[in-house]
Order: structure tokens, then C-alpha cells, then sequence
């Protein structure tokens, strides 16, 4: 069997455009300026710094729910 050679592109964090962003209300001021390399079969990409403000304010939430 054969490997593929795979193959990967830039893309900018989801987060650069916060009024289209499905997370936008956890992007920085003015947007986020992260590109991250990827595969090339993806077509979008949230960066580790948006991610960890989306997953610590649910976190939050779920503490302050109870």
C-alpha cells in the first residue's frame, strides 16, 4: 500500500471576520489575526486561543448554572 503525499494550505482563523463567524462573539477586538496550517480537504479553522475563550466561557456557564 502506497502513502499519499498530503497535502495542506493556510487558512486564517474563522474568528478574522467576526460578524460571519459562528464564534465571533469570542474573537478579539478587531478580529483575530491567526493563520494556522491545515489539510487540504478542510475549510475552516478556529485557532487554540479563540477555542480556549469559546470552551472556558461555557465551562463558566455550566458552573453558573447549577
Amino acid at each position: 500500500m502506497a502513502f499519499s503525499e498530503r497535502t495542506t494550505k493556510t487558512l486564517k482563523c474563522m474568528n478574522h471576520e467576526p460578524a460571519t463567524s459562528k464564534y465571533g462573539e469570542f474573537a478579539p477586538i478587531g478580529g483575530c489575526d491567526v493563520t494556522i496550517e491545515v489539510d487540504s480537504n478542510c475549510a475552516k479553522v478556529l485557532c487554540s486561543t479563540c477555542t480556549s475563550r469559546v470552551v472556558n466561557l461555557n465551562y463558566t456557564r455550566s458552573w453558573d448554572d447549577e
